[in-house]
This record gives C-alpha cells, structure tokens and sequence, in this order.
C-alpha cells in the first residue's frame, strides 16, 4: 500500500488559471478542465470538449466510458492532461493492454478548510490524503509517477497535424515532477477544437500539490486474509 499527504495550493492554482486563461484567450474553467481533463462536475474532456455537462459528470458509468482513439491530435483532451498521464487507457504505447498492467486501485480523504473569499495565498494548510493499492509499487504507483506523469515526452510519437514536428507534450500539471524541480511545461492549454493549428506552450514555475508526507507498507492479500490469517 502507498500512503502520500498531498497539501494542495488551491488559491494559487486558481490565481494561475485565471492569469494563464487571459494570456492564451480563453476562459478559466476550459485551462483549469484542460489541464486535469475533466470538468469540475467531473465530465471528461473527451466527451465534453468546450462546455461542461454536469449531467455527463454526474453518471458514474458513462464519465468513465471513453478511451483517446478519436483523439489522435489533442484537440479535445491534451497529451499531458492529468488523467490523460495518468491513465493513458488506449493510447499507451503498448495500447491498453500496457495501461492496465499498471493500473491501481486508489483512494482520496480530503482535509482542510474550503477556500476562504478573498483568499489568494493558502492561509490553512488543505489537500488530500491519497492512499492507493497494488501488487507492486513499482510496477504500478511508481511507474505511473515517474513514466508518465514526470516524463514531459510520454506519450511518445505523437506529431503536430499540419507540419508532422514531434509533439512534446509536457508534464502532468497537477501531479507532475520536473527532474530538477524546475519549472514544468504543458503543451496546448488552448484547444484547437474541432479543428486548427494555433500553438499554446502552459509555463507552470510552481507545483500546487505538494508532497508533505509518505510510506510504503505491506498489506496481506484478500487470498491471505481470508486463509491462513484467519485461522
């Protein structure tokens, strides 16, 4: 099991979005759902590209029922979106059959106050309390942190649609790690939907979910639990 308390800068996040969101032309919402790729009602941006659709979000089977093999070129959802990184479903190189051999089962206490009015710089600390299960650490949490989420070229062998260049698509904004904790780079926060070529480059100086906190422990498999442990 991996244990991580994971402090979240929610106003400086958003103070970003809205500064990013006027710099590139289009509104904070759209950066903030590109950035995570999903929309705060939690409607994917496969599905719901430009405009939130709380109804989408609010289906617990349909808002997980997409993969990227209609999105080849990031128009809808882009490369380095965090559950694009973190959850590449079919568009790893090894397909999905690659992705799942890595998946994990997780789960999020949050902790903290909500955001005050007015609150620009985190004045209590907040975040989540991530807990996640595997059959290893390594081949399944880490390799997700570190293949995915903190290489800014995965996912690999992408081109640009009108000059065929490599794409580079960055890191994971959210929970992405640059190798010298450096400033991270996203590619394309401003979507060419349905169709278009204008380049956007997302610069991020700061991280906004800071790790504060961590443990690998051992836990007994349901096989165990219910044999030997519990005789």
């Amino acid at each position: 099991m991996v244990f991580r308390r994971l402090v979240q800068g929610v106003p400086e996040f958003q103070c970003f979005v809205d500064a990013q969101a006027r710099r590139v032309g289009i509104y904070p919402e759209l950066l903030a759902a590109r950035m995570v790729g999903r929309w705060r009602s939690g409607a994917p941006l496969e599905l719901a590209p430009l405009e939130d659709k709380a109804w989408l979000g609010s289906d617990d089977k349909r808002r997980h029922d997409f993969d990227y093999a209609k999105d080849p070129r990031q128009r809808a959802c882009p490369y380095a979106a965090h559950i694009r990184k973190a959850n590449p479903r079919d568009d790893a190189p090894g397909g999905k059959a690659e992705t799942l051999s890595h998946r994990i089962i997780r789960a999020g206490i949050s902790f903290g106050p909500e955001v005050e009015l007015g609150e620009t710089r985190t004045r209590q600390s907040r975040g989540l309390m991530f807990v996640c299960y595997q059959a290893s650490i390594e081949d399944q949490f880490e390799f997700i942190q570190r293949r995915y989420a903190n290489d800014p070229k995965f996912v690999p062998g992408k081109k640009r649609s009108d000059t065929g260049a490599p794409v580079i698509p960055g890191h994971d904004p959210i929970i992405g790690q640059s190798a010298d904790y450096g400033p991270r780079v996203m590619d394309e926060p401003a979507p060419n939907y349905p169709a278009g070529n204008r380049r956007t480059i997302l610069e991020m100086p700061e991280e906004f979910v800071v790790l504060t906190a961590a443990g690998y422990f051992f836990m007994p498999s349901i096989t165990a639990l219910r044999g030997v442990l519990a005789q």
